[in-house]
């Protein structure tokens, strides 16, 4: 029982490393129903203060299927709580790769698990 548990945490933690940049820049996105089963999405990146502003760009590189599928973001947005966002429409979920550029250091990876309807 207790190999389980240790198993579950060490799977848990390895899943959070997953979606969190070292710097603590994480990925987050927004859904609703477009209809015809598709969806209008947004992705986008958080992270403290101090930190969103050494960021330059972001880039997306989305399922091989979209057009264009590598997509660079450079504009912050309006709000904080989303920033570099990037908005398109599909119908599945997939991981999205997400590469993080900052102004004087290197660049950070993050893979997110798109979400629809949750």
């Amino acid at each position: 029982m207790r190999r389980g548990l240790w198993l579950l945490w060490f799977g848990l933690l390895v899943a959070a490393g997953a979606a969190r940049a070292q710097s603590g820049v994480t990925a987050g996105n927004t859904s609703k129903p477009a209809g015809d089963g598709r969806w209008d999405w947004t992705v986008y990146v958080t992270a403290p203060p101090a930190v969103l502003n050494e960021i330059r760009c972001v880039e997306y590189t989305l399922h091989p299927t979209f057009p264009n599928p590598i997509r660079r973001v450079c504009a912050r947005g309006k709000d904080p709580r989303m920033a570099f966002p990037l908005s398109t429409n599909g119908w599945g979920e997939f991981t999205i790769k997400i590469r993080v550029f900052f102004a004087g250091r290197k660049p950070e990876s993050i893979d997110y698990p798109l979400k629809l309807g949750r």
